[in-house]
């Protein structure tokens, strides 16, 4: 979490969220040779479809958040984020 996501309480800004579980895509991606260039290449779209986030407590600057992805396998491209 960088200082200039969070707000004048040291709250993160919820606009943040979604940076970062695309950076957690991204990174799973690479994992399983998923990239966005290389399914651009051979013709593939994997547009974000629906995104769930719950607030269960906000983050504060200096806290450590994980980001987990999971696969479920569908017969669409898409992803389906959630927090």
């Amino acid at each position: 979490m960088r200082f200039n996501e969070v707000d004048s309480m040291r709250i993160f800004r919820h606009v943040h969220y979604m940076k970062y579980m695309e950076d957690g895509r991204e990174d799973f991606g690479w994992d399983w040779r998923l990239s966005y260039l290389g399914n651009w290449a051979q013709g593939y779209m994997v547009p974000g479809v629906k995104l769930l986030l719950t607030l269960k407590e906000p983050l504060r600057y200096g806290d450590k958040a994980l980001v987990e992805i999971r696969f479920t396998d569908s017969d669409a491209a898409k992803w389906i984020s959630s927090f």
